[in-house]
């Protein structure tokens, strides 16, 4: 497996016409949480001579070995989502820029939302989300 995910590393490098740019993001976001972002193993590979820092950038380092055994995962409990208010109710008019005037039929609050069901004069029924459709009253 390890010498695959080193071939797929070195055919993406070799794609490269005249130069080839590697970045390194230091977190990133997966399924709504930070975690840290760690360099290629296979960078460690690349002679330094072969590698270049554009000017005002830092310079060139080696991916920092044994980074990933001392890391230890840290987890940051998100404060609670105030609970939604309920802004519509059934037989309120309100009016959409994309679809016109309606009345609201059915207000329903979810955990993170108010859920909408407005029959709009000219498009019919539509199921809305009270806190991102831009609904005026």
């Amino acid at each position: 497996e390890m010498a695959e995910e080193r071939r797929l590393c070195y055919v993406g490098m070799t794609r490269a016409k005249d130069r080839l740019y590697l970045s390194c993001a230091f977190r990133r976001h997966l399924y709504g949480r930070s975690q840290p972002a760690f360099p290629s193993r296979f960078l460690t590979e690349i002679p330094q001579s072969m590698l270049a820092a554009p000017r005002g950038s830092a310079p060139v380092a080696p991916p920092r070995q044994g980074y990933r055994e001392r890391y230890q995962e840290r987890q940051v409990e998100a404060a609670p989502a105030p609970p939604p208010v309920q802004r519509f109710a059934s037989g309120d008019r309100v009016s959409h820029p994309a679809f016109g005037s309606g009345t609201v039929v059915k207000s329903t609050l979810t955990r993170t939302d108010e859920e909408l069901v407005i029959k709009f004069d000219k498009v019919g029924l539509k199921i809305l989300s009270g806190m991102l459709a831009p609904l005026t009253k």
